[in-house]
Formats: C-alpha cells, sequence, structure tokens
C-alpha cells in the first residue's frame, strides 16, 4: 500500500461517520477506492463462488473480490462510529453501503419536508427588518439545494423515480440495469445456478390414458412409487386438450402485457382479497422481495368468483373457467387414484375436503438481470393438497431431492403434479411435500400457472385412520385447514415445513 493511500485512508478515518456527515464521509470513501481500484466492492454484489471445477481466471477474480470485499469492509467499520459498527458489522461492504443509502435517504427526505414546510410558513415579524427575513429564507432554499443534491447521489434519479412509483415488477424490471438491492438474497440464500442437476427425466413422466382402463392398477402404482420417492410427477394424456392449454398460456400473456393502467385495476396487497394482482409473495411481511408477479384467482365454486376475476382480455373469463373446470375434472380422477394408492376408499380423500376449495397463479416472471441474485419463488413446500401446474417451454421449477436441487425441463402439454403439506398428513407421512424452488434467467420471460386444490377452511385435516396403528402412529394432530393456512401466510415461505408446528409429541 502506497503512503499516499494510507494518508487518504488517515484522512478518511479522521472524522467518523456519525449520522449527519454521510454525504461527505461517502465521498471520501469512493476517492480512497477509485486510487486503490476498489471501488467495484461497493457497486457490485458479492458473487457467487465459481466452484472448484471453474476455469482458474474465474476463481482468481472470485478469490480477489473476496479479499477487497474483506479490506474496504474493515476500512468502511473502521471510519464508522461504534453504534453504526454494531449495526453493520455482519454485513460485507456492499451490503453496508446499500444500507447506509437507504438510512439516510430517509433522513434527507425528512429533512426536505421539514425545510420545505418552514420555508412555505416562514412571515416576516412586525416590525423586523427586510433583509433579515430575506437571508433567512434564502438560508431555507439553500438547505433545500443542497438536500437535493444528496439525493440524487444517494439514489440515482431513474431507479429512484421507478421504485417509487411502480407497484409491480413487471413495470420494473425492464427499467433496471442491477437487480435492485430489496430483491437481492443473503449470500448463504443465493440460487446457486452453477450447481444444479439437469436431466431430461428429473421426475416421473407418467401416462394417465389407461387410468381408467384395465391397465388402472398399473397406473396406481406408478403414482404410489412417485409419491413416495419424489413428491411430483408429470402427467401426459390427462384430458385437457392441447388448444386449451396454449389458449390459457395467450390469455396470462397477454394479461401482463396489457397497460399498467389496466392491469392495476386489479392490483392488492391485501392476501385477504380473494381475486388480486399483485407482486412477490407476501409484501406486507417479507423482508427480501421475490422477482415475480402473479394474478391470484379463486375458481370454486366458479359462480362465487368469475365474476371478480379481470374482464380484459375479453375472452379472460369464459375460457379461465373452462379451464379450471378441466383442471378439476383432473384432480378429482387423481384424488380417486391417490386414495386407492393407500389402500383406502377411492373417495376418501375427496370426502376429507369439506367443501372444496380451488384456486389459481398466474405467475409472471420477466427477465432479470441478476438471476444469481434472487428467486422466483425461494425454496417451499405448497399449504394444499395437491398442485396441478401447467408452466411454458422456459426452464425454471427446480425440487429438492436427496440435499441437491434438481431441474425440471418443460415437456410441452404436460402437467406437473406435486404433493402438498394436507397429502402429507392425510398419508401420515408415507408420501411427501417436497421443497421446490423458482429460478429466473436474463434472457426470457417465464410463465407458470399452478392450480393449488384444498380442502375447504373448516375441515378436519388428520392422518387417516386406516394408516394409522402401532406400528405407525399418528404423525400429526388433527386440524382444520383454515389453522393451517392462517399460519402459512402469517410465517411467509420458508425452508422450514410449516407442517412441523403441527406434528405430535410422538413424531
Amino acid at each position: 500500500m502506497s503512503n499516499n493511500t494510507i494518508s487518504l485512508r488517515s484522512l478518511l478515518e479522521k472524522e467518523k461517520l456519525n449520522g449527519i456527515n454521510f454525504l461527505d464521509w461517502f465521498r471520501n470513501l469512493r476517492i480512497v477506492l477509485k486510487q486503490e481500484r476498489k471501488e467495484y466492492v461497493i457497486e457490485e454484489a458479492v458473487p457467487n463462488d465459481p466452484g472448484p471445477n471453474a476455469p482458474r481466471a474465474d476463481k482468481d477474480k472470485f478469490k480477489k473480490h473476496m479479499d477487497d470485499m474483506l479490506d474496504v469492509g474493515c476500512l468502511m467499520l473502521a471510519t464508522m462510529t461504534p453504534e453504526l459498527q454494531k449495526q453493520h458489522e455482519d454485513m460485507v461492504a456492499y451490503e453496508m453501503i446499500q444500507n447506509l443509502k437507504e438510512i439516510y435517504e430517509g433522513q434527507a427526505r425528512q429533512e426536505r419536508y421539514e425545510t420545505s414546510k418552514a420555508l412555505f410558513q416562514c412571515k416576516m415579524s412586525e416590525g423586523s427588518p427586510v433583509g433579515a427575513h430575506v437571508i433567512k429564507m434564502m438560508g431555507y432554499i439553500q438547505t433545500l439545494k443542497v438536500i437535493s443534491k444528496y439525493l440524487l447521489i444517494l439514489i440515482p434519479l431513474p431507479m429512484a423515480m421507478a421504485a417509487s412509483t411502480k407497484l409491480l415488477l413487471t413495470d420494473l424490471a425492464s427499467t433496471v440495469k442491477l437487480v435492485p438491492t430489496n430483491y437481492i438474497r443473503p449470500i448463504s440464500d443465493r440460487p446457486n445456478l452453477s450447481d444444479i442437476d439437469v436431466s431430461d427425466v428429473s421426475i416421473p413422466l407418467i401416462d394417465l390414458h389407461d387410468l381408467r382402463g384395465p391397465n388402472r392398477s398399473d397406473i396406481v402404482e406408478q403414482i404410489a412409487l412417485a409419491c413416495q420417492q419424489d413428491g411430483f410427477f408429470q402427467v401426459k394424456n390427462h384430458g385437457v386438450s392441447e388448444a386449451m392449454i396454449k389458449n390459457m398460456l395467450r390469455l396470462a400473456r397477454e394479461f401482463f402485457y396489457l397497460p399498467e393502467s389496466e392491469r392495476l385495476k386489479n392490483y392488492s396487497d391485501d392476501p385477504s382479497v380473494k381475486n388480486r394482482l399483485s407482486t412477490s409473495f407476501n409484501v406486507k411481511t417479507e423482508k427480501v422481495a421475490n422477482w415475480r408477479d402473479f394474478l391470484r384467482l379463486h375458481c370454486y365454486p366458479l359462480e362465487d368468483h368469475v365474476n371478480q376475476w379481470p374482464s380484459n382480455p375479453p375472452s379472460f373469463r369464459d375460457d379461465v373457467a373452462e379451464y379450471c373446470s378441466s383442471v378439476r375434472d383432473l384432480v378429482l380422477r387423481l384424488l380417486e387414484a391417490i386414495s386407492e394408492s393407500l389402500g383406502l376408499k377411492k373417495d376418501h380423500i375427496e370426502k376429507t375436503l369439506g367443501k372444496h376449495g380451488q384456486h389459481m397463479a398466474l405467475n409472471y416472471y420477466p427477465p432479470c438481470p441478476q438471476p444469481e441474485l434472487t428467486y422466483g419463488l425461494p425454496g417451499h413446500t405448497d399449504p394444499n393438497l395437491i398442485t396441478i401446474l401447467l408452466q411454458d417451454d422456459v426452464p425454471g421449477l427446480q425440487v429438492l431431492r436427496n440435499g441437491k436441487w434438481v431441474a425440471v425441463s418443460p415437456i410441452p402439454n404436460t402437467f406437473i403434479v406435486n404433493i402438498g403439506d394436507q397429502m402429507q398428513v392425510i398419508s401420515n407421512d408415507r408420501y411427501k411435500s417436497v421443497l421446490h424452488r423458482a429460478v429466473v434467467n436474463c434472457n426470457r420471460e417465464r410463465i407458470s400457472i399452478p392450480t393449488f386444490y384444498c380442502p375447504s377452511p373448516d375441515a378436519l385435516i388428520g392422518p387417516a385412520a386406516e394408516l394409522v396403528d402401532d406400528d405407525h402412529p399418528a404423525v400429526y394432530r388433527c386440524f382444520t385447514y383454515g389453522e393451517f393456512y392462517d399460519k402459512f401466510w402469517k410465517r411467509g415461505l420458508a425452508t422450514e415445513c410449516c407442517l412441523d408446528m403441527f406434528k405430535t409429541s410422538i413424531a
């Protein structure tokens, strides 16, 4: 390190960041880092480890970034007051800067508001000199100029305007070249896209053609094996026409291509609203946003909900209602087969669901400039009974198998079926609700349309009595689906399964 660098660092450490001098501190920090060629550390999110098999140049670049990040992080902490050090000691340099910007941006906005208010309320006292009054007003104006400049340094104007005015990711994504900080996952919770298993047969593909034919028992056995070992399977010859599938994907894309003002007619951030357009998962509670917009529709009974659905595109209500009915028929056939595969009466699961419930989501994942930093949806299990997923030709779904994430390649005109938490309870842990996630990419948008079939809120869920004995005690207590779903939404998406909260003391 040169003497000039040491001198500049000493200057930076002389007046510590204390809550009122961020602008000067930040400017001095950039000067020091620019001289040391380390300015990139506070401008770029921490990259993922390229792994042991990466080219030497990539590994060397990663190591340099880690070394520079440590050095810059220590420098930043050394130039903060003890109170600020405690707030930032577990963060890397890039995260420190983003957090400090958010803190001081809020302070600057509040100061601008108070100064503007004082300026507009400023009145000249009777008998006081005009000159003193003018000087006072000029002081307020000068302060506002400084604060405005301060805010421009804290956050670039185009990004600030986009972030403050866009409710939906669809309208924000095309305006940014970097992932906004509220979408960036901690280093320990990133997709690690270089360490994924890819296979054309990652989950079983089951032909349902003979489900009502002489080979029904063979199909039921295949379903049983898939539910036990994978928790996921794909189905073909499922009874939903190719034309209907193509039309449903077309309608979803057309909806998200509508003008912003038209789409926002359906917007709500309230999870209790049954039919709504929103973004991420639960914007009211989550700390990190997900790279996704979604339109959630309740669809059983249809007549209770269809009039609350979007009326644009023009054929949306009629076509989506027809699709929902066809998927429900498929679900009921699968539930009969799954009941049989567990050794239960064919209608056992259907009768357990009370009045039944069905809802769906039209998920839109825009291209992402830095897909390695965020998720479309992080790893989670589905809280419902069974999910039927339709997706376009863009990969994105990944399933956890034996501790490793496996990419599920889309197959045209098939559905992906996965076991939900309620099925795991009814089967007394014979069938597994498996962690899965959605990743994004930088080149293509992705559409996925899951249908969630579930019990009604008052339905009492517990292990089937026929599956409980001395050798197989009940793993879960009985509960209403409403109780379970309420806990699921309050805790948000998490790797730990919500089912753990409902296990018996024996489990």
